[in-house]
């Protein structure tokens, strides 16, 4: 089954963030770590609240948002794969995560940006649909 787009974010950080400053990491494994665990127990709504601060979401709409995720993904995933990782110019790095259960698949990206002082999440999606996140390789 194909579902639509399903959560997304941007982050726009001071480069030195305190470290639990939305999108603000101290380094790669920590940021990992995080977003395996929120995806796995399917913490959605923190997910998006560490990785981009939600203050983009009107009223409500996070809400709904996590609710349609977790309807979508009824059961915590039982397995997570790095598919894809690019290293990029300047620090910049993106990569693509594939979790599952017996029943669903969920995929999610990051581009991430290397710091002196930090891992910062520029943007992320999760979707159900493999393209959409593999596309952007």
């Amino acid at each position: 089954m194909t579902r639509a787009f399903l959560i997304a974010g941007a982050c726009a950080v001071p480069l030195a963030a305190a470290a639990e400053e939305p999108g603000v990491f101290a380094d790669h494994a920590a940021y990992a770590a995080f977003v395996e665990a929120a995806i796995a127990t399917r913490d959605f709504e923190g997910l998006t609240r560490r990785l981009d601060g939600a203050d983009d979401y009107a009223p409500g709409q996070l809400e709904e948002a996590v609710a349609q995720l977790r309807a979508s993904f009824p059961e915590d995933f039982t397995g997570m794969s790095l598919l894809k990782t690019e290293e990029m110019e300047g620090g910049f790095v993106q990569e693509a995560r594939a979790f599952w259960t017996d029943e669903s698949y969920a995929f999610f990206y990051a581009l991430l940006h290397r710091k002196e002082d930090g891992l910062v999440v520029v943007s992320f999606a999760l979707n159900s649909v493999p393209d959409t996140i593999l596309s952007k390789f």
